[in-house]
């Protein structure tokens, strides 16, 4: 219990901090567009949370709290908001899912199941082998009762699936270097840009 009242105590002193000035002052008005915004639930809203809402449906980017943001800066995807991390990727599945034949969008409820890290989510190796094995099956029945899935849709997730791998794990389909590169090493170009990102 004392952990929690401790970090109360921090919360409450911060947030005092950032009240003293005008950045502060902004800073606290964002947050509470944010959470009444999308309805988080906490203040201020989770990174998770968001990332969930993002990546199913672009609502972070495309429903922008009007006190902050204009109409020129919605979009699809966070991409175009900074490419020079992304080059020309799209990271979020909606934002992929619109340039389909069978555009749909997943919820955040349907997101948080799809990207867990316990059984039932793809990042666990069964379950998208399992994915995979389905749809290349077109196993419609167990698509529906294991993912909710249609074969459209889940043709859509299995295209983005693919497009993920090759786009961000092997920078591309060709990859153009010098036999002094592949001995000696080279930088990958979006790995680079996120930890300057992050610094």
């Amino acid at each position: 219990m004392k952990i929690y009242y401790f970090f109360k105590k921090l919360k409450g002193q911060l947030e005092y901090l950032f009240s003293a000035s005008l950045y502060g002052k902004t800073l606290i008005l964002l947050q509470n567009s944010l959470v009444k915004q999308y309805k988080c639930s906490t203040s201020p809203c989770l990174a998770e949370e968001l990332a969930l809402m993002q990546w199913g449906n672009s609502t972070i980017t495309t429903y922008l709290p009007t006190d902050f943001f204009s109409n020129s800066d919605i979009t699809f995807s966070i991409s175009s908001w900074n490419p020079t991390i992304f080059v020309g990727k799209i990271p979020e599945f909606y934002a992929y899912s619109a340039n389909s034949e069978n555009p749909f969008s997943i919820n955040e409820t349907f997101s948080k199941k799809l990207l867990s890290f316990s059984v039932g989510g793809l990042y666990e190796y069964h379950e998208r082998q399992e994915f995979i094995r389905e749809y290349l099956e077109k196993d419609s029945q167990n698509l529906n009762d294991r993912f909710s899935l249609s074969i459209s849709q889940a043709k859509v997730l299995y295209d983005y699936l693919r497009y993920v791998v090759v786009q961000y794990l092997f920078d591309g389909v060709f990859l153009t270097k010098t036999p002094y590169e592949f001995l000696w090493g080279y930088e990958n170009k979006y790995i680079k840009n996120l930890v300057i990102s992050n610094k």
